[in-house]
């Protein structure tokens, strides 16, 4: 049994429309690719300490954000209750500004810490 191929079953312009929505699919899923969310969220502000991390418009930083979700123990949900003019995509996108930047954030709280161990003593 023979197989016809797609030119004759669809049409030579027919197939060259679809390889042109083809391409253009893919180029959409590459520039989506390319898109830093963090960027979206995240901004970088000068500070007292240098520059900190926060999300975009609020006051609150990412390392803030690491220390409700990662050390208290409090989920998204629960951190949106206590700061509602947040998105749960700002919440998520600051812990994936933290773990893209874990080591660099790591040493400034452990930096900042240890500073303010120094002043109670």
């Amino acid at each position: 049994m023979h197989t016809p191929c797609l030119a004759h079953m669809f049409g030579s312009s027919a197939i060259s429309d679809m390889m042109l929505r083809m391409r253009a699919a893919s180029e959409s899923q590459d520039q989506v690719a390319d898109m830093d969310v963090s960027r979206e969220h995240i901004e970088i502000v000068e500070g007292a300490g240098g520059p900190k991390a926060r999300i975009r418009g609020h006051r609150i930083r990412v390392v803030d954000v690491v220390g409700w979700y990662e050390q208290a123990g409090m989920s998204a949900d629960e951190i949106l209750e206590e700061f509602p003019t947040i998105t749960k995509a700002d919440i998520y996108a600051a812990l994936a500004y933290y773990w893209d930047h874990k080591e660099e954030l790591d040493r400034k709280m452990a930096d900042d810490e240890a500073y303010v161990q120094e002043m109670m003593k």
